[in-house]
């Protein structure tokens, strides 16, 4: 896994001009709160073979339950 660069991040923390540590954790908490929904919902989403709020057709959905029953 590819780590963040250190420029993308310095260019952040400089453009929200934090006046305390604190600020920054907070900043840092959600932005990971951010990357583990997508990576949840990207999980989903290969589980399901669906995206978030896409209708399945009666169809679909049976051969998506005999699909995942082998």
């Amino acid at each position: 896994m590819n780590s963040a660069p250190a420029d993308l991040l310095k260019s952040y923390v400089q453009s929200q001009k934090f006046s305390s540590t604190s600020e920054v954790m907070e900043a840092m908490k959600d932005m990971f709160r951010d990357v583990i929904q997508q990576v949840i919902e990207g999980e989903l989403e290969e589980d399901l073979g669906y995206e978030k709020s896409e209708r399945v057709s009666s169809a679909d959905d049976a051969s998506l339950t005999i699909n995942q029953s082998y």
